[in-house]
């Protein structure tokens, strides 16, 4: 089944701290799930202090940016095995959040640079 990420994850075009709580609510699951099961309510640990979900969002899909920088071999390093691939979709949440539909852990790979540039420190987030 293929669903928008906003319909269990509503609130993620208001989330502007990396603390938010963006985890879908009991309701929001069971409206799929019927298997009795209580969500998590509260989030994994973040590898990040600082991120701004709305604002990357009003960006749209920044996929094509990461792309187009492992085309020109501007990537920090050589991409893990399978990234670019992983990035021709057209759902924006799949820029950062790859292999969504394989597995429930979200790529950590360090991209952030590539928009970023030169003004990036992993400090800033991290």
């Amino acid at each position: 089944m293929d669903i928008p990420c906003e319909q269990c994850y509503a609130t993620v075009r208001s989330s502007t701290q990396a603390s938010d709580n963006l985890l879908p609510t009991a309701t929001a699951c069971r409206a799929c799930h019927d298997d009795g099961l209580t969500p998590r309510s509260t989030p994994s640990p973040r590898f990040v202090a600082r991120f701004n979900h709305s604002l990357h969002l009003k960006m749209g899909n920044l996929a094509p940016v990461i792309s187009s920088a492992i085309d020109k071999k501007a990537y920090l390093a050589p991409p893990p095995s399978g990234l670019r691939e992983q990035l021709n979709g057209t759902n924006p949440c799949e820029a950062c959040h790859r292999g969504l539909r394989e597995s429930e852990t979200i790529s950590k790979a360090n991209f952030c640079a590539v928009c970023h540039g030169r003004r990036f420190t992993c400090q800033g987030c991290h």
